[in-house]
């Protein structure tokens, strides 16, 4: 038994780096959300185009460009799929909504 004690490989702990530290070292911070927004303005201007009798509905709005957004997030996964999902999706969305719909408003 002790020579299968002496086989088993033995793990250290990895030691992970801080994201202060990756800052020190020059790697750039991941800006995702004008980025976020603009595709929410596009996807905005589609839900106007599509639904012109819906114009003063805010909720539907937000729905159908995070709806857009989350779909788009998966399909490209990585940092920018995880930042989609975990909550850019709906931010981006409500500021371009409220940005589309008041324009609107202050058209008529």
């Amino acid at each position: 038994m002790s020579s299968l004690n002496n086989s088993e490989p033995t793990y250290r702990h990895s030691n992970t780096q801080t994201p202060a530290f990756i800052h020190r070292v020059g790697v750039p911070a991941i800006e995702f959300e004008r980025e976020f927004e603009k595709l929410a303005r596009f996807v905005a201007e589609a839900w106007r185009d599509d639904h012109p009798h819906s114009l003063a509905d805010f909720d539907d709005c937000v729905a159908y460009v995070v709806a857009e957004m989350v779909q788009a997030g998966t399909a490209v996964g990585g940092p920018a799929g995880l930042e989609l999902l975990t909550g850019g999706a709906s931010t981006a969305a409500c500021k371009a909504c409220r940005q589309m719909l008041s324009s609107l408003r202050n058209k008529t």
